[in-house]
């Protein structure tokens, strides 16, 4: 598994070894971890034990990217991991949330991602109590917390 720091990317692809690569068919990172868009109503509690949160993410698609929700799925979903190395099971991720302002959300089913471009949005989790990294929906790429 890659560890990242917040705003350090990842890639995937057969010649993926910068974040400029032309050979990387998906690079994306998480920028930050926030409380809810200002000025946004959260609406209900989260579930005891959780906080809710909004991870934010930069993504581009390389020229040989496909579409697909699996390929976003590995993006916009995620698992936490606590101080212990305890892992929580997948976290709840939500595009649809209402923490994220409806031009600021990214992953399906609003996003249809194309070759050749950059996308950039939040996506609502409910992280829970004592996290201290999340990791991408295929377990691949993990970010350490502030």
């Amino acid at each position: 598994m890659l560890s990242r720091v917040l705003g350090e990317y990842a890639g995937f692809g057969s010649s993926c070894q910068s974040h400029t690569d032309p050979g990387c068919t998906l690079r994306f990172t998480v920028t930050k971890v926030s409380e809810c868009a200002a000025g946004v109503s959260p609406g209900g509690p989260p579930p005891p034990g959780t906080r809710r949160k909004v991870v934010w993410l930069e993504v581009a698609t390389g020229p040989g990217f496909t579409d697909s929700a699996e390929s976003q799925d590995l993006v916009t979903q995620f698992t936490s991991v606590d101080s212990r190395g305890v892992t929580s099971g997948t976290i709840r991720a939500d595009s649809m949330g209402p923490c994220v302002p409806r031009h600021q959300r990214i992953g399906p089913p609003l996003d249809h991602w194309q070759p050749g471009k950059k996308y950039a949005g939040g996506v609502e989790v409910f992280l829970p109590d004592g996290a201290a990294k999340i990791v991408n929906g295929r377990n691949t790429v993990e970010w350490s917390l502030p």
